[in-house]
């Protein structure tokens, strides 16, 4: 992979100050409603996302079967 280390560096710097600081505007931002929202509504929350783990381990099993089998 012929790529300039100054390059790469300077993509990767960039690429994740910029993610990062996307991050932390929407945390500042967003933050107090989101602990509101999951403090009101946690079990739900907690069985919603539980459910979609279940979800997707089935999924992943059964692709994972269908490959091996191939």
């Amino acid at each position: 992979m012929q790529y300039s280390r100054k390059k790469f560096l300077a993509a990767l710097v960039i690429g994740r100050g910029l993610r990062y600081s996307i991050d932390a505007g929407l945390g500042f931002r967003y933050g107090s409603h989101v602990l509101r929202f999951f403090s009101q509504y946690y079990k739900p929350a907690l069985a919603i996302l539980i459910g979609l783990a279940v979800i997707g381990a089935v999924l992943s099993l059964v692709q994972y079967l269908r490959y091996k089998k191939k």
